[in-house]
Formats: structure tokens, C-alpha cells, sequence
């Protein structure tokens, strides 16, 4: 078996092209096939004259899920029932969220890797192949989810089997994770001027859609086969129990070895290709929830993934508890508006606090003052006295801005919960390498959120304190509504699940882990932890 590896060039472009060439006797052209449907060929000679049904015997679809990952092998065998030979051209979906790593062709005893290249050039390649007779096959990425396969030369009674390969990341949502297979590429609207016909799509090419006539497979009739008969398996590890696990557009065959494990194929093997395949799979349940992968290939290195997984459904009294400590700017530069949609902020912040947490109110200008001696509770009456605090500050004097984050800093931390400092400033002081440096040493386990209050600010120092402080940094302009930028913050830090997450590895040799610094469990948002020994 004569085999080539396969050879990867990445390039900026989105149309990647695998490219397969056989060396044959030279033959002559004489029939190629357009598509019929969502997966569908029909032989046509020269003229455009129907000879028969398409040459695509089978789909197989074969899954293997580990954790929030999903390879995906699709085979696709291609038989020339007529007695000469063809170019078939097919147009069919695949997943948006693929990554296309692998590509070959069987016929007989002979295979041959492919090789990703830039689009015009291997479109080049295979037509020169394609006009010398040689068998030749191209995969040719038309949108993110749609591909053409085309097959030159495919010579009387001759099989083929072409393979793809291809990566992605489910989706995950509720605490049910989401593998999807597409099966049609469903008829578009096509806006624009006729410009003519690259394809073999039944609408032509536009001023608007130069590539129509490539990306509008004719639709086949309601109820009847699209050519070809699909199948699909899934092998899912989720390194966690499975509680439930269900596909609403399939009957499917389930087998569950282990409570992490399943294995799922379609009941009919003959099933009509006209619908996508969407198997979804529940994980999260009423408390917080780990597991681990592990694969090690020979003696090579092993990976491992440990993933912690948040509660299906987080409530304001079931979220960890917060301290929230809100320092805001009312140094004369903040004058205005600045401080307006600063205040406008913090108090839909404040409003919108759950009931276990507790806050502080710092402001700063050439001096710094607190609102309670200790962080109180967010009560209604704690929070009507934080309202007219917030209300009443005026803006003027300088910006003692290190003085502040060395007396939060200062605070006595509740052990029991996360301490997050959210920032109210422009940042436009002299000493911001000091100031960074201070958070840097002495914020301890705390987040920093900085929120830029004004149009032009300090973003040097506003970046970087969220960086050394563990957050992320926020920008309040002084056209946009506070309570937009508040509302995204909150949704963030509004449920926190499991904070201060730290990883111990025992009697293991860990000579990479990703990432280096753990975050915090949020609420719909699984926490990933790759690890190579």
C-alpha cells in the first residue's frame, strides 16, 4: 500500500483545499456529476444531460467524544455504475465549529493522504490531474459549514472511499453538552444580479453571491432518499456521569458501560439523510461536579483533562457568597459626567447584589474615606444608606490613588468569601507603575475589576491592574448607559461557584499545564484543566 503523510500549511484564508492524486492509465473525460440534494449526485454529460442516479453509495459518521471535545471521522464511498468515466461533484455540511486536520482516498489496495493548500492552487493541481485522467479528489471549503468533494476519473465499477477528519468543541448550555452532525445544506436566498454559473448549484453566481452557484445544491422532494444511505455512531466519554441523554430528531440505540460512558448509532442504518443528527447529554446536576480524562499513546507523554462542572441551575442563595468592595474616583478629574456615570454604575451594581454577600463603599481623592468601619450586609437598609452615600460624593482635590488600594488592601478579608474589588476611575495619574505594583503584592485573593469612567482614560494602568489583580477591565463612555456595562460585569462575577481553585498533583511527573493560573467555577461556565506527564 503506497501511502503519502499528510502535509498542513496554515493560511489566513478560510478556504482550505485538500488535495489526492492516483496515478492512473490517462483516460478521457466524459461525464461529470452535479448534486442532487443534501448529499445527493447526478451523473450529467457534457451537456448537461441527466444519465442516472449519483455515485455516492454511504455516508458513515463516527464520533468520539472526550469531555468537550469531539473527533469526527466521515467516510463517504463513491461507485461509478456507468461505463465511463466520471467527475463526480458533490456539496454537502458539515459542523461550523470544524477544524478540518485529515483527508485520504481508498481504491483497491491504494491510499494516499492529502494536502492542505491555498485554493487557487489546488484547484489548479487537481483539474491538471483531473485532464490527464488521473483519479483525483479535492475538498474545497465554500462557508464555514459547507465543503465540495469533488472525484475525477472515477473509472467504470470502480469504489472509492474518501475520509475526512475533523475537530470541534461542543457546546455547552444548562449542563447539557451538545454534539451536532449536519445533513443538509438547505436552500438559500440568493440576492444579486445573475452573473453566470461556476458551479453546479441550481442558482447562478451574482453581483452579490459570486459563489451562488457552489453553495445551492438542488433541494430533493419531501420524503424521498437523498442518494445515499447515512449512518452514525458516537462513543462519548464525559469523564463525569451522564444523567440523561437523548436525541429529539432520532430514534437511537443506547449502551452504557460505565456511568461516564455511552454509546449511541442511529436504530436505522438506512436513515434518510434530511434532518440534522443532534445528540444532547446532561451532566451538571444540584451540586458541583469532577471528573477526569487521561490517554497516553506507547511511551510516548500522557495528557490529562480534569473538569469541574458547575450546578445546572445557580440561584442567588445558592451562589458562594461575595465581598464586594467599590472604590470609586472623586478626584477633580472626575468632575461631571465622569463621576455621574461612574455613581450610575456602582448603584446598579448594588441593587443587584445577592442577599448572602456583603459590600463595602471606599472613595478616594486626596484623601480616602470608607462608608461602614466593616463590610456590611446587603440589606435594604444597608443598601439605602450606600445610595445616599454614593449620591452625595462631589469631585475635587487630586488623585491619592495608591494611598486607596494600599487601605482596601488593608481590609480585613472575610475567609468565607471571594473578596471582588470593583475600581471607578479615569486612571490618570503619574505613579501608575506604583499602583500596579501595589496590586500586584498586596490584593491577595481578591479580584480587581477597573472601570474606566470617561471617554479618554488611563488604559495602560486600568489594563494592567486587571491583569495583576485577577479580573477583567470594563469601559463606562460617557454617551453609553451605566447600567449596560454594569449588567455585563454582574453576569460575569453576579454567580460565583467555586473560587480559589487549586490543583495538587501526586506522585505524577507534570511537565505542562494549561492555564497556568486557575480561575474561579462561574455559573454555565465549565472549568477545563489540560495537564501533559
Amino acid at each position: 500500500m503506497k501511502k503519502k503523510t499528510l502535509q498542513t500549511d496554515v493560511w489566513a484564508s478560510l478556504a482550505l483545499l485538500v488535495l489526492l492524486l492516483i496515478g492512473i492509465p490517462v483516460v478521457p473525460r466524459h461525464t461529470h456529476a452535479a448534486e442532487s440534494g443534501s448529499g445527493a449526485l447526478e451523473v450529467v454529460d457534457a451537456d448537461g444531460n441527466v444519465l442516472g442516479n449519483c455515485p455516492l453509495e454511504h455516508t458513515a459518521v463516527t464520533a468520539e467524544i472526550s469531555g468537550f471535545v469531539a473527533r469526527v471521522r466521515v467516510t463517504q464511498i463513491f461507485e461509478n455504475p456507468f461505463s465511463d468515466p466520471i467527475e463526480a461533484v458533490y456539496t454537502f455540511p458539515l459542523s461550523e465549529r470544524a477544524a478540518v486536520d485529515a483527508m485520504w482516498i481508498r481504491t483497491g489496495e491504494r491510499e494516499i493522504r492529502g494536502e492542505i493548500k491555498r485554493r487557487e492552487e489546488a484547484r489548479r493541481i487537481y483539474e491538471a490531474a483531473r485532464d490527464r485522467g488521473q483519479l483525483a479528489s479535492l475538498l474545497d471549503q465554500e462557508r464555514p459549514n459547507i465543503f465540495t468533494q469533488s472525484v475525477a476519473n472515477l473509472m467504470p465499477g470502480a469504489e472509492v472511499e474518501i475520509t475526512i477528519e475533523y475537530v470541534e468543541f461542543l457546546k455547552y448550555v444548562a449542563g447539557t453538552f451538545e454534539f451536532s452532525f449536519p445533513t443538509v445544506v438547505g436552500p438559500r436566498f440568493i440576492p444579486g444580479t445573475a452573473t453566470g454559473h461556476t458551479g453546479t448549484g441550481w442558482a447562478p453566481d451574482t453581483t452579490r453571491v459570486p459563489d451562488a452557484s457552489r453553495i445551492t445544491p438542488p433541494v430533493t422532494p419531501e420524503g424521498t432518499r437523498a442518494g445515499h444511505d447515512l449512518s452514525i455512531q458516537v462513543d462519548v466519554d464525559a469523564g463525569v456521569p451522564i444523567l440523561s441523554l437523548d436525541s429529539r430528531l432520532h430514534e437511537i440505540e443506547v449502551q452504557r458501560a460505565e456511568s461516564h460512558r455511552a454509546h449511541v448509532r442511529l436504530r436505522e442504518r438506512a436513515e434518510i439523510p434530511n434532518r440534522d443528527f443532534v445528540l444532547r447529554y446532561a451532566v451538571a446536576g444540584e451540586e458541583v461536579r469532577s471528573g477526569v480524562l487521561s490517554h497516553r499513546d506507547g511511551s510516548r507523554d500522557g495528557y490529562v483533562t480534569f473538569t469541574i462542572l458547575p450546578p445546572k441551575r445557580v440561584t442567588p442563595e445558592t451562589a458562594a457568597p461575595k465581598e464586594l468592595i467599590f472604590v470609586i474616583d472623586r478626584s477633580g478629574s472626575q468632575s461631571g459626567l465622569p463621576l455621574t456615570k461612574a455613581k450610575e454604575t456602582m448603584l446598579w451594581i448594588l441593587e443587584h447584589m445577592n442577599p448572602n454577600d456583603t459590600f463595602q463603599v471606599v472613595d478616594f481623592g486626596s484623601t480616602t474615606h470608607m462608608l461602614f468601619t466593616r463590610p456590611e450586609p446587603a440589606s435594604l437598609e444597608m443598601k439605602r444608606q450606600a445610595r445616599a452615600y454614593i449620591n452625595a460624593l462631589q469631585a475635587n482635590g487630586g488623585t491619592m490613588m495608591a494611598e486607596a488600594v494600599q487601605r482596601v488592601c488593608a481590609l480585613p478579608a472575610d475567609g468565607n468569601r471571594l473578596r471582588i474589588v470593583t475600581f471607578m476611575t479615569d486612571g490618570y495619574i503619574g505613579n501608575d507603575f506604583e499602583v500596579i505594583d501595589l496590586v500586584k503584592r498586596l490584593r491577595g485573593t481578591s479580584r480587581w475589576f477597573p472601570f474606566g469612567t470617561g471617554n479618554s482614560v488611563n488604559r495602560f494602568l486600568l489594563e494592567n491592574m486587571a491583569r495583576e489583580g485577577g479580573g477583567e477591565v470594563e469601559y463606562v463612555l460617557l454617551n453609553q448607559p451605566g447600567e449596560e456595562v454594569a449588567r455585563k460585569f454582574y453576569e460575569r462575577i453576579g454567580s460565583p461557584v467555586l473560587t480559589d481553585v487549586s490543583l495538587e498533583f501526586r506522585n505524577l511527573d507534570v511537565n505542562e499545564m494549561f492555564p497556568n493560573q486557575l480561575s474561579d467555577v462561574w455559573a454555565e461556565k465549565p472549568l477545563f484543566i489540560h495537564a501533559r506527564y
